[in-house]
């Protein structure tokens, strides 16, 4: 008979080993309100990711002559220049980090040679944030087919008036036309809305002037679109700075408009009149809030709704809270031509907290009532993935001090996601301490075996949480007197291993009130 000494039935705490896995940054996550709001989106051409790939920090030199601006919708709709017409890339050209292209008003211009349009054209909304550097006869964009078949601006032409043609030019219903006062070399946020019942110019959120209805632009196998210029027919140059823009090929609803003029307002420092038709959601882009000016994306309702919005690595889903009119909430980050904010920081956070994401996005929430659901991507915002582990929404309403804990959920698939209806402030994601409370239980089968015996061990692993343990491991000597241990069981996911008289568990995974157990066998041997 052998004796087990201190193996059979005994209980004892263990030592939990967190395994993270690190994740880069992924730059392909530049996500904001075009990137929610792309239906029909025939093109969008911005000047601070000029290649359209999602890096923000590979633009040309100041200085540099252009020969293509890519077109980030996904329709391919690039702009090309050749000679004399390239227009000249400058950087801080509008403010500081706010790049733009420089058009010289005497030949400089942008071509799609094949039309970024498709169709007839019955429905259009364009936004363009540019500056009119001189009143001269000029085009903002546009597109034709070398007849009086158009969809253009000028923005304004030499008599001072802003003109948008959209269908045979140039009387009713196709242009509109009127006074649109201007200061030359400032920065505005054009909208072009063109449709059936509805034709409107508006000026940093404001209509500035409306009729009843644009035509249709027919685009034929001959149509070109044209930035800054009129392309086929001589020289009508914009002089001026174009920073961004974007083209739909329908109708935006009111809510989409207004995250879409706050995205440009907050992103090109441009403020919109507070009773503007389309006024402005998003407070983060203030000083006193910390300037969270860029990728602004987010949810609202206002005579139509936008249900999901997204925010470098954040994702805002209505659940009930657009249950009324004038209900918004936008997030966006303090970055914009350097590498996207990554990796953890342990400053400023709940004792309880063992570090939170280095990335902050302000969350502007107007109306009140209802929840959302906020995900974090642990991928694209580049912080440690834990799945089965649970994070924390930590908020503070300033832009220093500590953090304060708001929710709390468990990673699953690399996202974990809060239902919660925020306040308005700065949200960072948290990784709490694991309070656990871990105890191993040995037990056999055979308290007087017979050298040549095969035993059965079993190990059990019980967590009294209150939270989940993830990843804890064990490690043990088999008993003198034993050898060719085998494994009969093990809880999926996790690994066991037996090598000589020492006995490994790791990859061990506990909800708070469970347990788990582990078997394997042993012979007995002479002494």
């Amino acid at each position: 008979m052998w004796l087990f000494n201190n193996f059979i039935s005994t209980t004892r705490s263990l030592n939990l080993a967190i395994l993270i896995v690190c994740i880069g940054v992924s730059l392909g996550a530049q996500a904001a309100a075009p990137d929610d709001i792309d239906d029909q989106q025939r093109a969008w051409f911005d000047a601070v990711d000029l290649n359209g790939n999602g890096d923000y920090t590979d633009n040309p030199v100041d200085g540099s002559l252009i020969t293509q601006w890519n077109d980030k919708s996904g329709s391919a709709n690039h702009l090309f220049a050749t000679g004399s017409e390239e227009p000249v890339y400058r950087h801080n050209s509008l403010l500081i980090h706010r790049h733009g292209i420089d058009f010289d008003g005497i030949d400089d211009r942008l071509v799609d040679t094949d039309d970024i349009w498709i169709g007839a054209v019955e429905e259009a909304e364009s936004f363009v944030v540019a500056t009119t550097d001189l009143v001269k006869r000029s085009f903002l964009f546009y597109s034709s087919d070398n007849s009086n078949n158009r969809l253009g601006v000028h923005a304004p032409w030499s008599d001072n008036n802003t003109y948008y043609d959209q269908g045979p030019c140039c009387g009713n219903p196709t242009r509109l036309t009127g006074a649109v006062p201007i200061s030359p070399s400032t920065g505005y946020v054009w909208q072009f809305i063109g449709a059936p019942g509805e034709q409107a110019v508006v000026q940093d959120g404001v209509i500035a002037l409306s009729d009843g209805g644009a035509g249709v632009y027919n685009q034929t196998v001959n149509s070109a679109f044209a930035l800054a210029n009129r392309d086929g027919r001589g020289r009508l140059a914009h002089d001026g700075r174009i920073f961004e823009s974007l083209f739909y090929q329908s109708p935006l609803n009111i809510a989409q408009r207004r995250i879409v003029s706050s995205y440009l307002s907050a992103k090109w420092s441009k403020s919109l009149d507070a009773n503007a038709d389309y006024a402005d959601v998003y407070t983060g882009d203030d000083a006193g809030n910390g300037d969270y000016d860029f990728f602004v994306g987010g949810i609202g309702r206002h005579n139509g709704q936008q249900t999901e919005g997204t925010s470098q690595g954040l994702t805002i889903t209505n659940d009930t809270f657009l249950s009324s009119d004038e209900k918004f909430m936008l997030a966006g980050v303090d970055y914009l031509l350097s590498a996207p904010t990554s990796g953890t920081t342990s400053t400023d956070i709940p004792v309880s907290y063992i570090n939170r994401s280095q990335r902050s996005w302000f969350i502007d929430t107007s109306g009140t009532g209802g929840l959302v659901t906020l995900t974090f991507n642990a991928a694209d915002i580049g912080i440690p993935a834990s799945n089965g582990k649970p994070y924390g929404l930590l908020h503070r309403s300033g832009t220093s001090g500590v953090f304060s804990e708001v929710a709390k959920a468990v990673m699953s698939s690399g996202e974990v996601s809060f239902s919660h209806l925020p306040e308005d402030g700065v949200y960072v994601l948290g990784l709490p301490k694991n309070e656990v409370a871990l105890s191993l239980t040995k037990q056999v089968n055979n308290m007087s075996p017979n050298i040549g015996d095969l035993v059965t061990f079993t190990l059990t692993v019980s967590n009294a949480g209150p939270d989940a343990a993830v990843d804890a491991s064990i490690s043990d000597l088999l008993p003198v007197g034993f050898s060719n241990p085998a494994l009969v069981s093990s809880p999926a996911g996790s690994a066991f291993s037996l090598t000589g008289n020492s006995i490994g568990w790791t990859g061990i995974s506990v909800l708070a009130g469970a347990s788990v157990t582990a078997v394997f066998t042993a012979q007995v041997v002479p002494p």
